[in-house]
């Protein structure tokens, strides 16, 4: 799917740069975010319509409180059409979820199949998601922690903005 025929929305994320290494090759030619200039993240909370507020909140104490935040993506499996990691304990990224949604001060657009991930690429060939799986799951557990967060909102043009919280 590309930019331009998904609907516009924001989200907060953590970029993942321990992750890039790994899963570069993949997002390439697999996640349209990419290409759009989105590093490897974990979407801690979105998608919202471009209309709600979702900087409006306290985002000092927020950010204050993801920074540092240690997890490790250690499991390989899949999110609708793509192959994700996940977090071995999702604990410590589901509280801050819970923090920005609070800041955010309404839902977000997730359905109940959705968990905290990085998507790596999107496939639907079961025989190609089982070798991507297998070339990752040798490089994994992959030690990570919130180094920043990011406001990432794709307009209506298909242009990506990005705005580090602080």
């Amino acid at each position: 799917m590309t930019a331009g025929s998904r609907r516009s929305f924001q989200s907060i994320i953590a970029p993942v740069p321990e992750a890039d290494q790994l899963v570069a090759g993949y997002r390439a030619d697999g996640d349209w975010s990419t290409r759009l200039g989105v590093p490897p993240h974990v979407t801690i909370a979105g998608p919202w319509p471009l209309t709600v507020p979702v900087t409006d909140g306290d985002l000092s104490s927020f950010v204050e409180a993801a920074i540092g935040i240690s997890y490790e993506l250690g499991e390989v499996g899949m999110v609708g059409d793509a192959v994700s990691l996940f977090p071995s304990d999702e604990a410590p990224l589901l509280e801050l979820r819970e923090r920005a949604l609070a800041v955010a001060g309404t839902a977000d657009g997730v359905d109940q199949a959705w968990r905290l991930h990085l998507t790596v690429t999107r496939v639907e060939d079961a025989d190609r998601i089982d070798l991507i799986r297998r070339e990752l799951e040798p490089h994994l557990p992959i030690l990570c922690s919130v180094k920043t967060l990011r406001l990432v909102r794709l307009l209506p043009s298909g242009r990506v903005e990005t705005t580090v919280l602080h």
